[in-house]
């Protein structure tokens, strides 16, 4: 959650004010989640609302934003569902014209914070399921 947490806080400035109220309240999400102040049942509907949310947006970009904000609260339920925080908002980038490159590398130097057979595992799966998202 941690990471996900950083990768999704980091992005926030990019993100457009269509959609950085709701990302504001999964970060929310998530740190009240870390701290034992939110159950998982609740992040899991939070995440739910946020991912449905994105379902009626129109914007692409706003759209990958808003799901890896869902991603990021849905990794209360699951640890994998990091991957998509960061993930989507390199995809969020990209669909804004971005160059998301640099973003990649800031995620994948934030994951080298984190114990190192961790680390090297989702790098592992990051590389796997960024091809999915046409990273």
């Amino acid at each position: 959650m941690a990471w996900a947490r950083v990768c999704l806080e980091h992005a926030l400035p990019l993100c457009g004010s269509e959609v950085a109220r709701t990302l504001q309240e999964a970060l929310i999400t998530a740190e009240n989640w870390q701290a034992g102040k939110t159950s998982t049942g609740e992040a899991i509907k939070i995440a739910r609302r946020i991912h449905a949310l994105a379902g009626t947006i129109n914007n692409p970009s706003a759209q990958a934003f808003l799901r890896a904000a869902g991603h990021t609260v849905a990794t209360a339920h699951m640890s994998d569902h990091s991957l998509g925080a960061a993930l989507y908002i390199q995809k969020a980038l990209k669909l804004a014209g971005m160059d998301y490159s640099r973003e990649k590398e800031w995620q994948e130097e934030r994951l080298q914070e984190l114990p190192e057979n961790l680390a090297s595992l989702v790098s592992e799966h990051l590389i796997i399921k960024a091809k999915s998202l046409g990273l």
